[in-house]
């Protein structure tokens, strides 16, 4: 029977008909007693109430919802809730709700993989919901909702290296919302480091820290003193960015003993972000130390991977301490197999004469960043050295690492 036919055999009233096997599937699981013999039996009126009109988009909504809150089978109510977008429009009830819904799925999925690409289909099947639900809401002019969006594909740019998009982003969010603007404005001045623009990042958070009611919690205090040595290390004033972090340091340190534990990982930021100023005056043996400080405070990945770079940094080839740095590497790709921690595991095998292992390792990270011309330019100089050439690409060429700042999340 042709989908015409359909609707000709139902007439106009296919909606009610829809409805009407809603209901008595909402009968069968909301009553005293339900069995799965119920729940079989409702799952069979929902598929016939798709059957009725299966281009209607109304009905993929009205089922996912009921997957969802009635079923408790999440994985279809994300099928069927993506069929109604396919099919709607913004027109549609549930369209803003339900494009937030599958952007914030498509964002977590990509956070908790192992590996988190700047090119994934996940980040941009969460960029376009995003963006869908951000375009419906706008004539509402809802602020706090709007900010919220703006604050999500702000950090969806970033993981795309798309920095001027993800400043435009965090700089309306931080408009849009005073509970996101501190968050939106630190994030922002880390994109301004990057995008080699330090002195405008120092601007930024001297003026947000001149902002009438500017009080910070103990993380707060991290985040933003974290932050303000990142720009003024990268804007070379490195003595600057040690005096935030050793006022930070104090004050966590002076904190009641349970509360010093809870914040352990707080204080263990402070001591990465100080191995960080040291790794940037070139003062490698302090930044190893400091390393050392994180990762006894924190066994994050990320920390294991940045004391294994700071080691190779401060070690000559074939170093005996290098030992120590490829099993810290190793661990760190273990647990995350990011292409900045293969990168760190390549550099030390090649600090320790195996280049051929080397050279496989950066080829993995390159599959993960392939257009990354520094990873291009590290793989030629194991090449080069392997093969018995003087590189043009010596060890002290190489580019200062910048460390994670929450290991898998920004």
């Amino acid at each position: 029977m042709t989908k015409a036919e359909v609707q000709f055999d139902f007439g106009p009233d296919v909606q009610s008909q829809v409805f009407e096997k809603l209901a008595l599937a909402f009968t069968l699981v909301r009553s005293d007693n339900v069995t799965e013999a119920d729940r079989d039996a409702a799952r069979t009126l929902l598929e016939e109430a798709i059957a009725l009109d299966e281009e209607r988009a109304d009905t993929y909504y009205h089922v996912g919802l009921f997957y969802g809150n009635d079923l408790n089978d999440v994985a279809s109510m994300y099928l069927y809730l993506a069929r109604f977008v396919e099919l709607a429009s913004p027109r549609h009830v549930g369209w803003a709700e339900v494009n937030e819904l599958l952007a914030s799925r498509a964002w977590s999925t990509y956070i908790q993989n192992r590996v988190q690409p700047s090119s994934s289909p996940q980040l941009e099947l969460a960029e376009r919901y995003y963006l869908a639900a951000y375009d419906a809401i706008l004539p509402t002019e809802l602020r706090s909702k709007l900010a919220e969006f703006e604050f999500m594909l702000g950090l969806i740019a970033i993981r795309q290296r798309a920095p001027e998009r993800a400043l435009r982003y965090l700089r309306a969010s931080a408009e849009h919302a005073p509970e996101l603007r501190r968050d939106a404005l630190i994030l922002a001045s880390s994109v301004l480091v990057q995008a080699n623009q330090a002195a405008d990042a120092v601007k930024l958070l001297d003026s947000l820290e001149l902002e009438e009611g500017f009080e910070q919690s103990s993380e707060q205090l991290v985040s933003f003193t974290t932050a303000m040595a990142t720009a003024h290390s990268a804007n070379g004033a490195h003595q600057t960015a040690l005096q935030y972090l050793q006022r930070a340091e104090q004050i966590l340190n002076i904190q009641p003993g349970e509360i010093s534990r809870l914040l352990a990982p707080e204080l263990a930021r402070i001591h990465d972000t100080k191995a960080s100023v040291y790794l940037a005056q070139g003062d490698y043996a302090s930044a190893e130390s400091e390393h050392r400080k994180a990762l006894s405070l924190d066994a994050k990945p990320g920390y294991r991977n940045n004391l294994a770079w700071s080691i190779a940094l401060d070690s000559k080839m074939r170093d005996p301490r290098l030992d120590e740095a490829l099993s810290l590497s190793r661990e760190a790709v273990a647990a995350e197999p990011s292409a900045a921690y293969l990168y760190t595991l390549a550099e030390v095998l090649y600090r320790l004469e195996r280049y051929d292992e080397a050279v496989e390792c950066i080829d993995d990270a390159l599959l993960l960043e392939p257009e990354d011309s520094y990873l291009l330019s590290q793989r030629q100089r194991f090449l080069d050295n392997r093969n018995g050439f003087s590189s043009k690409t010596g060890l002290q060429q190489l580019k200062t690492w910048t460390p994670p700042t929450y290991g898998h999340t920004l």
